[in-house]
């Protein structure tokens, strides 16, 4: 281990009693994960060795990486205002690959939500140098989706207001909401 036991201690909720061969390796993958998770991009287990029914696992964590900067790409403000995304949260700043995975998909549910349900979502310009890390943030909206008008063909009584309250919401949920009304009998003629 390039780190001493505390730092174990501090960074990692591991079980290291009464591991057999079979949870072991399921134990190391989720050390290496919370490591991972908390920037030490580089962690890795060097070797596992056996002696005597004792497993003695040689951990690397490395260094912890950091945002050098996370820049828009070609993103509309709007989109990345109504997310809340600031570039100062991403200089300077531990990388956490989850954060950057809830950035994305904020993203995509914001798209989805407002006429883009096929939108992409994906870093470019990557660099990695002295443990920083600099990208930016691209989005290709594709074909967007306008709904213009709802037929609702059934017997069911559906109240206008409902349907006027999710409609206004968002097209996508209230397709979403009427796709999931199955039991009602409720079927959306959905008009492009």
């Amino acid at each position: 281990m390039d780190k001493n036991d505390n730092f174990l201690k501090k960074n990692i909720n591991y079980n290291n009693k009464n591991q057999n061969s079979a949870n072991l390796i399921q134990s190391l993958n989720k050390i290496l994960l919370q490591l991972h998770d908390k920037g030490y991009l580089a962690a890795s287990i060097d070797s596992l060795t056996v002696s005597d029914s004792l497993y003695t696992a040689h951990l690397y964590a490395g260094d912890v990486y950091e945002w050098a900067s996370l820049e828009n790409g070609n993103i509309p403000d709007v989109f990345l205002d109504k997310i809340g995304f600031k570039t100062r949260f991403y200089s300077g700043q531990p990388f956490h690959y989850r954060e950057l995975k809830n950035l994305q998909e904020k993203l995509l549910s914001y798209a989805e939500n407002n006429g883009f349900p096929f939108a992409q979502i994906w870093l470019d310009s990557i660099r990695i140098s002295d443990n920083e890390i600099a990208a930016r943030l691209y989005m290709k909206r594709n074909q967007p989706i306008v709904f213009e008008a709802i037929s609702v063909e059934t017997d069911a009584k559906i109240s206008e207001n409902y349907l006027s309250v999710i409609w206004v919401s968002s097209p996508v949920k209230c397709m979403r909401k009427a796709r999931s009304k199955k039991s009602a009998a409720v079927y959306a003629n959905w008009h492009f």
